[in-house]
């Protein structure tokens, strides 16, 4: 892999891909994302596996309380595909699409160098 760490697989975007009216764009997909693991079978978006941007995404109206309550309840090794799954499907209903400006995965969230980009 040319940029990026090689143990990790990319992160791609998700959510209403169709005409979204709100686009949230982070920097990088760190290897706290648990789809980023290769053995991972669910989707492979962001934030998968972590626990504070679910907060914000509560606090701004994307999911619901009960969705909140389920990412903050368990570990990130105890996600599952299913609610993966119904965390951006609640996202794709809210219009928003949420990406990585960079596409690499990063073993840690250092800023990447303008030359990545």
């Amino acid at each position: 892999m040319l940029y990026g760490d090689s143990g990790f697989v990319s992160i791609y975007g998700a959510g209403e891909i169709h005409n979204p009216s709100l686009m949230l764009i982070f920097m990088n997909p760190t290897a706290r994302n648990i789809a980023s693991i290769e053995s991972w079978t669910g989707i492979r978006r962001p934030w998968i596996g972590t626990k504070q941007v679910w907060k914000m995404f509560f606090e701004i109206g994307l999911i619901s309380k009960s969705l909140l309550k389920k990412t903050l309840s368990i570990k990130s090794s105890e996600w599952t595909t299913d609610l993966a799954e119904e965390l951006y499907l609640s996202i794709a209903k809210q219009g928003v699409y949420i990406t990585n400006f960079a596409k690499c995965t990063l073993s840690n969230a250092r800023p990447l160098s303008n030359k990545i980009y």
